[in-house]
């Protein structure tokens, strides 16, 4: 994953979700490839400062009734959720509510 990190993976990736976000495929495609990566703590930041966060919850909201995609948008976050600062910024971009709707 260092060489993703260098090349900026996660920023085209997040990115590419956050302009198709009506896409289900895309969005399970993303949040499958956000969770392998938010295993890793050093990818934790770099998703965050991609904007990670935010289209993980655009992809929630924006498919409430996809049981499916919902679990995979979950796992994302607590994969991110490991730190005091991703949980704050979870809970800034509506990250509680997506998880409970």
């Amino acid at each position: 994953t260092p060489r993703l990190r260098e090349q900026g993976a996660s920023r085209r990736w997040c990115w590419g979700m956050g302009a198709h976000t009506p896409i289900p495929f895309v969005q399970s495609a993303g949040f499958r490839t956000l969770q392998i990566l938010a295993e890793i703590d050093a990818n934790r930041a770099v998703i965050v400062r991609a904007g990670g966060i935010d289209v993980v919850v655009a992809g929630m909201v924006a498919h409430r009734s996809l049981t499916r995609l919902q679990e995979q948008g979950c796992v994302v976050l607590v994969n991110l959720a490991e730190s005091d600062a991703n949980q704050a910024a979870i809970a800034r971009a509506g990250g509680i509510e997506a998880v409970v709707a």
